[in-house]
């Protein structure tokens, strides 16, 4: 549930915001290497800027020259050559301005590009306990929210910033050859801007955290609600999902408007400060004129600095507004990009023959209340095939997780062709190992696309050999579209035996050195179940497989079997050793032959026992 912050929270946000903001704007120092890569297009930008400043502040200079001319009573020939001079500083100052955006904006597009890139190979080395402990809409609002953020910053920021001190510097000297005490009257009301930044500024770091931490809240929740529609539908839950989306909805809201007021507030002193030094300059000055002390086109002159540095006063509002919402989306990509990988890849990159051994395999999920293997050893030679059965959680699919390195053993060795796999490469260690998983995720691609993912060269004809193999051929032809059909997010338009399936001719696909099979017909029917079993036995001789499963039918004619129970291996041999020993195997064998013949739903022989 989801609220607005309460009044100690806020004035806990507040008594930490300048620690907080100082170790935001260090965290800004991310942009650093990638702003060094387009310091030539940075720097030409702010060359332009510079030149840009300088045309637009000699307008009223010349705008003086003008007006004294005039009231000479002979100068208008001069006052004419003035008005073209305006004409060219204007056009020659927007030309630059076109030159300033184009190579800034430019660089910080390019800037966005190469940290999005860099992000995203950040996240493909991550282990898989890493993205069980961040949210998905977290990680999408990295990619697109503190992306987007980081840019201004790059972008917008240094340009706004560059054209801020350039316009304030040009104009103050320029005021000062003018009139020096007048200037510094007209300026007296300025240091109180840097009080108002200061106290801003601290206020505005804790809400553009909580505004960028709650989008990130936001897109998960989005996310999470729409890859569940069917169980929100099934369970009539659409009024209840409404109603705790519009509460985290109303919070982002909130949080946004608390930033909009703080905003209008600090522009409104902002421009108050500045409309008190243009007061002050037209009544000294004015009086200086009527004196004889300074000319009207000087006055005129003065005064149009003055309402021209309204700008760059406005500016301070956008810039810091900018940075700490920049600084929060560097802080927030830090601690994403400081989560180093634990699974690195070893130097033996030569391509392994598919021998397997475990040796005495001790290892526990995160946060696991017991150990998901416990002393696992075995061992499997090319061209044979391994048989793995055992009930629900008993550690059948770990083991193959742990072939793939997706996970690591707390104790023991993992041996493939003889070496330690982490001495493996990652790349030619699963370049050799075909997977299928028992929850198959598919892309939100075409089928044709979806099974050959793996090696997308592959033709029609050999895509659609290995979905006859896998007993799918005449249903994909079926679809709408064929192998054209669009399978939706998830494969959400397969029924779960379609989705196995068609992640098993994937797997074939790839003819790999090593298949690994993670209970990949749980979702099938006993008749193509028993199709697909005497196409799979035709495509595995010679091959090296391990064959992961509840069902007995699945793995009774592998050359060797293992029964696991609570992480360990408790029993193993041939189908027909197992059969005679007894124990789980024969159970579970007995009770899946007596569900086939009385064709009872639910036949796969998942009986606790």
């Amino acid at each position: 549930m989801w609220s607005r912050p309460d009044r100690a929270q806020r004035q806990a946000a507040r008594h930490t915001g300048g620690t907080l903001g100082e170790a935001a704007i260090r965290s800004l120092h991310l942009l650093i290497p990638y702003l060094q890569r387009y310091r030539g297009r940075i720097g030409a930008g702010l060359a332009a800027a510079l030149a840009a400043a300088a045309f637009s502040r000699l307008i009223p200079w010349f705008l003086k020259l003008a007006i004294d001319a005039l009231r000479e009573g002979d100068g208008l020939a001069q006052a004419l050559r003035m008005a073209g001079a305006m004409v060219a500083a204007a056009a020659l100052g927007a030309f630059f301005l076109y030159l300033q955006r184009w190579w800034v904006i430019g660089a910080s597009r390019e800037v966005e590009y190469d940290l999005r890139a860099d992000l995203f190979r950040h996240l493909q080395r991550l282990d898989l306990d890493d993205f069980g402990r961040r949210k998905t809409g977290d990680l999408m609002a990295n990619f697109t929210n503190d992306l987007a953020a980081l840019r201004m910053v790059a972008g917008p920021g240094i340009m706004y910033g560059a054209t801020m001190v350039l316009t304030l510097v040009l104009s103050i000297a320029l005021m000062v050859a003018i009139d020096p005490l007048l200037t510094l009257l007209a300026f007296a009301p300025y240091p109180l801007i840097s009080v108002v930044t200061f106290f801003f500024g601290r206020e505005m770091h804790s809400r553009s955290r909580r505004v960028q931490d709650l989008f990130g809240d936001l897109s998960g929740r989005v996310q999470e609600d729409v890859s569940g529609m069917r169980v929100i539908r099934a369970y009539t839950q659409e009024d209840n999902c409404a109603a705790n989306f519009a509460q985290l909805n109303d919070a982002y809201l909130n949080a946004n408007m608390d930033i909009a007021r703080l905003r209008s507030r600090f522009m409104a002193a902002m421009n108050a400060l500045a409309a008190i030094g243009l007061v002050v300059a037209l009544l000294v000055g004015g009086r200086r004129v009527i004196e004889g002390h300074l000319s009207l086109g000087s006055l005129v002159a003065l005064s149009a600095y003055l309402v021209d540095l309204t700008w760059p006063v406005i500016a301070v509002g956008f810039v810091i507004t900018m940075l700490q919402r920049g600084a929060s989306a560097a802080a927030r990509l830090q601690d994403l990009l400081a989560i180093q990988p634990r699974i690195l890849s070893g130097p033996r990159a030569e391509r392994p023959a598919p021998r397997v051994a475990f040796e005495d395999v001790t290892f526990r999920y995160e946060k696991a209340a017991a150990d998901a293997l416990r002393g696992v050893s075995f061992r499997l030679e090319p061209g044979r095939t391994l048989g793995i059965v055992g009930r629900t959680g008993s550690g059948k699919s770990t083991v193959l997780k742990m072939l793939l390195r997706l996970y690591e053993p707390d104790s023991g060795r993992i041996l493939i062709d003889g070496a330690d796999i982490r001495e493996r490469d990652l790349g030619s260690l699963r370049a050799v190992t075909g997977y299928a998983p028992q929850d198959a995720f598919l892309f939100s691609r075409t089928v044709a696309e979806n099974i050959a993912y793996g090696r997308p060269e592959a033709g029609p004809a050999r895509i659609r050999e290995m979905a006859r193999q896998v007993q799918l051929h005449e249903e994909i032809e079926a679809f709408p579209d064929g192998y054209d059909t669009l399978v939706g997010e998830r494969g959400i338009t397969l029924s779960g035996g379609q989705r196995q399936r068609l992640s098993l001719a994937r797997a074939l696909l790839l003819e790999p050195d090593l298949l690994l099979l993670d209970d990949t017909l749980s979702s099938v029917d006993t008749e193509t179940e028993t199709a697909m079993l005497t196409e799979l036995r035709r495509y595995l001789r010679g091959r090296t497989a391990i064959i992961v499963s509840h069902r007995i039918s699945a793995v009774e004619h592998a050359d060797w079997i293992l029964v696991f129970e609570q992480g360990a291996v408790t029993a193993e041999g041939t189908h027909a050793e197992l059969l005679r020993g007894g124990g789980l195997y024969a159970r579970l064998h007995e009770r899946q032959r007596l569900a086939a013949e009385i064709e009872l739903p639910g036949g796969s022989g998942e009986v606790g026992s």
